[in-house]
């Protein structure tokens, strides 16, 4: 059992560009037996190639032919996951677009989008790791509310191998659903193509078919990932792996200098040294953003007095970067406020009170600050 065990992992990383190019040797064998007599005509090499191939064994042909697949598989795997990435991309946007409207014909796909959601859990999780990470390092709660989840999230792919050893199950069955949606996301495309060409040679309904099979299939490898990383995440909760970036920051908040009753956005800059000390630029940065974006709930830009509240903040934040000697990150803090101000002034001038009965100075304030 154990040696199946070790041998899975590198029979599904065979399986991908193996079955990708013996689909891509299909297309090109149609295309050639199609045109054969036109193409061997002014190509005599390829006369000499068949004879060659009939004069092999079927051992030596199929082994010359596996070779070939996997060649070939290994190249163009990656134009199908480009392909493939574009599509899922763009099908996410799709859906944002869909949560965000109210249009009854879409009530059963925002249904349908919620449902999922509520199946993969992946930000609960991730929440409830870094509040649990939090609370065993002493730093007092919500503080994990200004630790950027995106960051954490992209790091979930490389955290698989740690549970090699302490979670053995689950790192098989995190490793399975890796090679199945990498396995859907190679084949799509070389499928799509093959449809193409049947459908040129025999039925233009093939075309149509074998386009709609390779959408599922890239539909099928975006679910089996976050099925991957709601695992990912539930081992990361667990304590079976662990994030060096989120313990560093743990430890780093937990002696932090901080102003006493401070609020989210202080959090956010001191989260942002944390990350900035943890060698994460990614997470410095995610972390600062997130943290002038957070600043906006704190300021009622209705009233005159927001523009000292965002004073009396900034002064708070500048402390902690310089109690903790980081000037780069209060400058692009600053700067960051600096621009989310100029876009609110901008449009609290341009208000218009009696414009429209669902507009509020503060939200038109709000939405300018965050419309970066």
């Amino acid at each position: 059992m154990n040696l199946i065990t070790s041998l899975m992992p590198g029979v599904r990383q065979v399986r991908t560009p193996l079955a990708v190019g013996g689909i891509w040797l299909t297309v090109l064998l149609i295309l050639v037996w199609r045109d054969w007599s036109a193409l061997s005509a002014e190509h005599g090499a390829l006369v000499e190639l068949s004879r060659l191939v009939q004069s092999m064994g079927l051992v030596a042909v199929t082994g010359v032919g596996a070779f070939v697949a996997y060649l070939l598989g290994s190249i163009t795997q990656g134009l199908s996951s480009w392909v493939a990435g574009k599509i899922q991309r763009r099908v996410a946007a799709i859906e944002r677009s869909v949560k965000a409207s109210k249009l009854k014909p879409l009530a059963r796909w925002r249904s349908y989008i919620y449902r999922r959601d509520a199946k993969y859990p992946v930000r609960g999780m991730l929440m409830d790791a870094i509040s649990r990470r939090y609370a065993d390092a002493g730093v007092q709660p919500d503080v994990y509310l200004a630790f950027p989840l995106s960051l954490l999230e992209s790091q979930l792919e490389s955290l698989s191998l740690q549970l090699w050893h302490k979670a053995p199950d689950q790192y098989q069955e995190s490793d399975r659903l890796r090679a199945e949606a990498g396995f859907r996301v190679g084949v799509a495309l070389p499928i799509a193509t093959l449809g193409i060409v049947l459908g040129a040679v025999i039925a233009w309904w093939i075309s149509l078919a074998f386009a709609l099979g390779a959408l599922v299939l890239v539909m099928q490898a975006r679910l089996l990932r976050r099925e991957r990383l709601r695992l990912l995440a539930n081992a990361l909760e667990q304590g079976l792996a662990d994030s060096a970036i989120l313990s560093s920051t743990a430890r780093f908040l937990s002696k932090a200098k901080v102003p006493a009753r401070a609020t989210l956005p202080l959090w956010h800059a001191a989260t942002a040294v944390g990350l900035n000390r943890a060698g994460s630029t990614e997470g410095h940065e995610m972390a600062i953003f997130e943290g002038v974006n957070e600043i906006s709930q704190e300021l009622d830009f209705g009233t005159v007095e927001w523009k000292d509240k965002l004073d009396d903040l900034m002064d708070g934040v500048r402390s902690i970067f310089e109690a903790h000697n980081d000037p780069e990150g209060y400058e692009f803090f600053e700067r960051m406020v600096a621009e989310a101000q100029q876009r609110a002034e901008a449009a609290l001038a341009e208000f218009d009170n009696g414009s429209d009965a669902d507009d509020t100075p503060d939200f038109s304030g709000r939405r300018a600050w965050n419309s970066r």
